[in-house]
């Protein structure tokens, strides 16, 4: 759904960023989302799969509508707990 809107490229990044978060805060509990999927797998672990294409030197182009400069290096944060959750 944050494809359809007008700054998708930082909805995205939020959602990612929140994901990241979560997932890490639930490691404390012994609850690993970084893993998890559902029936018809769903789940983290391609977040940071879809996004990274964007993020390389030279940057794909984000095909969705997006009104505002994007700022790649704000993945960075993303890619950095997906590095430690998957190796």
């Amino acid at each position: 759904m944050e494809l359809n809107r007008a700054k998708s490229f930082n909805y995205s990044r939020l959602n990612l960023r929140g994901l990241g978060e979560l997932a890490t805060l639930e490691e404390w509990v012994s609850v690993d989302l970084w893993h998890f999927q559902t029936k018809d797998v769903r789940g983290i672990r391609k977040a940071p799969d879809f996004t990274q294409p964007y993020d390389e030197t030279p940057p794909k182009k984000w095909p969705f509508k997006q009104t505002v400069s994007i700022h790649r290096e704000e993945l960075a944060g993303m890619f950095r707990l997906a590095a430690l959750a998957y190796g």
